[in-house]
């Protein structure tokens, strides 16, 4: 059996629609479905750290506590307002994101085991390329040489975007000039 000419361009033409068909199917539906399940397992994954996280520091509080001396003497002798800018920098340029702005929201004085101690609360707005990139500027706080102690931690995620807001406190013995 030969097929006459108009017969193989019908073919063709018809090959070629049922692949655009499988292109379009692929890019349109099936595509979007695997981006919201990868969104789906990336958010898994972020909740199943935050969990293990969680799990860890219940474990290791009801292990042994640190001694307040030993805390003691990681708080520097001043507040020294340019050093706890500089962290925030230093934190920011390590996990590449922006501080837009920070705000000084209080200077208190509180007591620790009998020893005065000078505490800045501040507030930090920014934005961050990822969840990712937000977790690893807030290790970097709170792994710093200065006891850092976050409060809240506020983000809206548009997209890959995320914006976030973080109060937390820093302490001395004194407060810089």
């Amino acid at each position: 059996m030969r097929l006459s000419s108009l017969q193989k361009r019908m073919l063709l033409v018809w090959s070629m629609g049922l692949m655009m068909v499988a292109v379009c199917f692929y890019f349109f539906i099936l595509m979007p479905m695997f981006n919201d399940l990868n969104r789906q397992q990336d958010k898994l994954n972020l909740e199943q750290q935050k969990y293990e996280t969680l799990k860890r520091q219940v474990e290791e509080q009801t292990e042994e506590s640190i001694p307040v001396a030993t805390v003691l003497k990681s708080i520097p002798s001043s507040m020294e307002e340019d050093g706890v800018i500089q962290l925030i920098n230093n934190a920011s340029e390590a996990s590449k994101i922006v501080v837009q702005s920070y705000q000084y929201l209080e200077r208190l004085n509180t007591e620790v085991d009998g020893e005065e101690l000078k505490q800045l609360a501040m507030q930090i707005n920014g934005d961050a390329g990822s969840l990712k990139a937000l977790n690893n500027f807030t290790e970097q706080l709170e792994s710093s040489e200065r006891l850092v102690k976050i409060h809240s931690l506020d983000f809206q995620q548009n997209g890959e975007d995320v914006s976030f807001q973080i109060q937390f406190n820093v302490y001395a013995k004194v407060f810089g000039e």
